[in-house]
């Protein structure tokens, strides 16, 4: 509260009887970067567990990577999802377990020219 209120006198601020303490944000793996980066590079399909915001419970996901975006301090994996028939953003920090597909030489995948 005080730094938001910098230019009031230094008692005009008092803490609320119900503040509390925010955790610091959670920074993605950099091994989990790595692997997304590797997977994205030679289109291949990846699996993980996401902790969802909404529900805060874990989900199984399956999805074709297309793009790393880093926007307010996170990084976000862009991918298609199959299951759900179109593009999602998952912020990196909450995926865990991930594994990338390692069957075949060929990519499992093609990104559309469309995709910016």
């Amino acid at each position: 509260m005080r730094k938001l209120a910098f230019d009031l006198p230094l008692d005009g601020v008092a803490a609320p009887d119900d503040a509390r303490v925010v955790p610091p944000r959670a920074a993605a793996d950099p091994a989990v970067l790595g692997r997304l980066g590797d997977a994205l590079v030679r289109r291949r399909r990846v699996r993980f567990r996401y902790r969802t915001m909404e529900t805060d419970a874990d989900a199984e996901r399956e999805v074709h990577p297309y793009g790393l975006s880093f926007l307010g301090g996170h990084w976000y994996l862009v991918a298609y999802d199959p299951d759900r028939h179109g593009l999602r953003n998952f912020r990196v920090s909450r995926v865990r377990d991930l594994e990338v597909n390692a069957k075949g030489g060929a990519p499992d995948y093609d990104i559309p020219t469309t995709f910016s």
